[in-house]
């Protein structure tokens, strides 16, 4: 097995194309369990390079064992449809897009701890998935926003239509067509909710905007605030204009007292990614695990095709 253990790496990279037989990713991992949960921790992400998953069945195979069992991806804000049990494509995005870099679902209490991919068909150019380390991102915000993200969490708020209109669907959302199922997960979440008279669903979840990590202890963004931020100035701005931009954006966000994100928090988050972004190039049967506390990832834009399928789990030996 070859390892790149330097202490920045990002992801680690463990490869078995230089040993003497081959072996499956699922008894590799589960050999090594501890070491690689280790280097997990610490890296925030692990590439498993030469173990050939190329499709979808040994995929969800491979992220049962690593952060069984697999989780649905109800109430995500991304455009993807499910491929098998637990396993979707990464993300419908136009190709010539760029995905800022996020952790996944962070705008939920329902996230999940791990997140997998796989690699299927590598574009012609581009469509790498950048990561960036959500403990050095936290490091380098001032102490005047860390305090503010200290002391508030984050509302976060997203009009689903009910058919026709811009974002998603509560149905896509929800991957259901039942009122009565999306409104029992959205009480086991906790999350509030009203169904609009135009059929729109009505959603808000308030998070803590950053993470202790449950085994090392460290601190990291959790937060997709520069994402999820929009400005109310056409809607008047001050508090009346955020109330209408909760009931008119697909989403927005707003701290949990109901003040406005302020513009410069925005421009010192989106600074402070784009400063720990680090890229690595794509073959087709890599898989990447991701701990979802520790590290973001995005998407490069691309051209030609691209299949990279994404699994989440949470991770047990963490609780």
């Amino acid at each position: 097995m070859v390892h790149e253990d330097t202490c920045d790496a990002l992801p680690f990279i463990a490869s078995v194309e230089q040993a003497p037989c081959p072996v499956s990713l699922i008894d590799y991992f589960t050999l090594n369990e501890p070491s690689l949960r280790r280097a997990l921790y610490r890296h925030g992400a692990i590439l498993f390079r030469g173990f050939d998953i190329v499709d979808e069945t040994a995929f969800g195979a491979a992220g049962n064992r690593m952060a069984g069992p697999l989780l649905d991806y109800r109430g995500g804000v991304a455009r993807r449809h499910q491929l098998g049990r637990g396993v979707y494509n990464s993300t419908e995005m136009p190709a010539d897009r760029t995905l800022a870099a996020h952790n996944e679902k962070s705008y939920s209490v329902l996230h999940p701890d791990l997140v997998l991919f796989c690699s299927v068909t590598v574009a012609a150019t581009g469509g790498a998935t950048p990561l960036a380390d959500g403990r050095r991102v936290w490091q380098r915000l001032s102490k005047r926003l860390k305090d503010r993200l200290r002391s508030t969490k984050i509302t976060y708020i997203q009009n689903l239509h009910g058919g026709t209109g811009a974002g998603k669907s509560w149905m896509a959302a929800y991957e259901t067509g039942d009122k009565g199922e999306v409104e029992a997960f959205l009480n086991s979440s906790g999350a509030r909710f009203r169904w609009k008279p135009d059929g729109a669903l009505h959603v808000e979840e308030t998070v803590i905007p950053f993470k202790v990590h449950p085994v090392t202890g460290a601190e990291a963004l959790f937060c997709p605030l520069d994402t999820w931020y929009r400005g109310t100035s056409e809607l008047g701005g001050g508090r009346e204009g955020a109330d209408r931009a909760a009931e008119e954006f697909p989403q927005y966000c707003r701290f949990e007292d109901g003040d406005e994100i302020e513009p410069w928090m925005v421009d010192e988050i989106r600074t402070a990614i784009l400063a720990e972004l680090r890229a690595f190039q794509w073959r087709r049967g890599d898989v990447l695990l991701v701990d979802n506390r520790i590290a973001l990832h995005g998407r490069s834009s691309f051209t030609g095709e691209r299949l990279v399928l994404v699994a989440m789990g949470n991770d047990a030996r963490a609780a």
